[in-house]
């Protein structure tokens, strides 16, 4: 996969991850405070140890978003559009004979 649209993927699934965190903070009837991607250490050499955290009052849920980047390979090869949602389910529910989804 171009290095490029590999990147764009990436960012496109942090966005839904971080969105459907947005609405479990929005909608929860517990209130949370949800922090998207903290940051530690020297300006210049900031780190993230995770990509959010929510926060219920004296506990808290760490996430780490985790994606492998679609090959998409049939898709291109057939130019079905039917084939590439089937790659695109694969990538995000996962494979019968293992666990290759997203987390």
């Amino acid at each position: 996969l171009n290095p490029g649209l590999r990147h764009y993927w990436g960012r496109v699934f942090e966005y839904y991850c971080h969105k459907i965190c947005e609405r479990i903070r929005d909608t929860s009837h517990i209130k949370s405070t949800y922090i998207q991607e903290p940051k530690y250490g020297t300006q210049g050499s900031e780190k993230s140890p995770c990509d959010a955290i929510l926060v219920y009052g004296n506990k808290a849920i760490v996430i780490k978003f985790k994606i492998k980047a679609p090959t998409i390979i049939r898709s291109t090869v057939s130019k079905n559009y039917g084939v590439f949602i089937n790659d695109i389910n694969e990538l995000l529910l996962g494979y019968e004979e293992g666990d290759k989804a997203a987390k």
